[in-house]
């Protein structure tokens, strides 16, 4: 059997809770690379009840933590310094920099989105 074969799908889960004023997920450099058809991620907001799961591939994950770190380069700190690179990385349902293509709810087109899952497994 081919090794793609191997694995019908793969699912990484991410949780948030009240902590972190930004309401995101934590994600590192990594994340920025790692895209394949069949890897997708589950982020579940533990700050509602019932709680609420977004279901993103891993391409679009890799495509927003690059275009929102690079984004965050860009933006002077608090002190008018610049930031510096570093390995932290978050997913954001809203970001306060204006983000192209990520506006403030872009992620509710993946909200219980398991659908994607299933026509992964079943593609």
């Amino acid at each position: 059997m081919a090794p793609d074969e191997t694995v019908i799908a793969t699912l990484q889960v991410k949780t948030r809770t009240t902590v972190g004023g930004d309401h995101g997920w934590h994600m590192s450099r990594k994340h920025e690379e790692f895209s394949a058809p069949r890897s997708f991620y589950a982020f579940v907001d533990l700050e509602v009840s019932p709680p609420i799961t977004y279901i993103v591939p891993s391409k679009i994950v890799a495509k927003v933590v690059r275009a929102e770190h690079q984004a965050w380069l860009k933006i002077p700190g608090k002190k008018g310094q610049a930031h510096r690179d570093n390995d932290i990385r978050r997913l954001l349902p809203a970001y306060a920099h204006e983000l192209p293509g990520y506006p403030a709810g872009w992620l509710n087109a993946y909200k219980e989105r398991w659908d994607l899952l299933r026509a992964a497994v079943t593609a």
